[in-house]
């Protein structure tokens, strides 16, 4: 127990141990098995870090914060940009009076948004891409992004041999009596004593009340700390919303 065996990548191995084990292996782009990547057309989030051509047309599949970073930055560099998202909005943890302005300054630099849309294939086709839509509509572009979300690179680690378990997307699954705990749900001060919220977001739906600051790279930037306007009159707050120049 407590004991953890190591392969470098000559071939060498050893054996370390300790009282207390902290997986932080990162993450890695989810890559749906239907989708044919080939990171110059097809893309990942990671994919595009390596890009030494910038597309004249993009479709990004996902509307969350990495796909809504890149298609920002893309249509600033004045790129045609469509965003698919099967939800209705975007950046459904955000403030809706934010999003409504994110979208009025992307849609300005002639970004297209689909929401309620979902892809069910992407292909190339000659020098660009071709994404379909579940409705039957065809997106040409010159390069499609997909964008839904990251998994856990725990896949490697034999987990069941010290008892644990990840989802389909690599999280660890937390034990109920605080023996594997995450830092996206748990955090330990110093004397070992569990606090009780969410150390990067407390969620609406999980009924916390976030009061974790968020940043974002997008561009206007969006920074967000407390309750959002519709948390807040949930619960019954007299809430007002100032603007600039008020």
């Amino acid at each position: 127990p407590h004991t953890l065996n190591i392969a470098a990548a000559s071939g060498e191995g050893r054996r370390a141990s300790a009282s207390r084990i902290v997986v932080a292996v990162g993450t890695r782009p989810a890559r749906p098995r239907t989708v044919e990547f080939d990171g110059h057309r097809i893309l990942s989030s990671d994919d595009v870090l390596g890009l030494d051509w910038l597309p004249s047309s993009l479709v990004v599949v996902g509307a969350g914060v990495i796909g809504i970073e890149y298609a920002s930055m893309f249509a600033a560099l004045g790129c045609k940009v469509t965003v698919v998202e099967q939800r209705r909005r975007l950046l459904e943890f955000c403030d809706s009076q934010i999003i409504e302005a994110l979208q009025y300054h992307l849609r300005d630099l002639n970004v297209i948004f689909r929401f309620d849309e979902q892809v069910t294939a992407v292909e190339t086709r000659g020098s660009g891409t071709v994404t379909h839509l579940a409705s039957g509509k065809l997106i040409p572009a010159d390069a499609v992004l997909y964008s839904t979300g990251r998994q856990g690179a725990t896949d490697t680690l034999d987990l069941a041999n010290a008892g644990l378990e990840a989802d389909d997307r690599g999280r660890i699954a937390v034990h109920p009596d605080g023996t594997v705990y995450t830092a996206y749900q748990r955090w330990t001060d110093f004397t070992n004593r569990v606090v009780t919220f969410d150390v990067v977001v407390t969620r609406d739906d999980k009924g916390g009340i976030g009061q974790k600051p968020f940043e974002d790279l997008l561009d206007p930037g969006d920074g967000e700390v407390g309750l959002r306007v519709e948390s807040g009159l949930r619960v019954r707050f007299n809430v007002r919303v100032p603007t600039l120049g008020q």
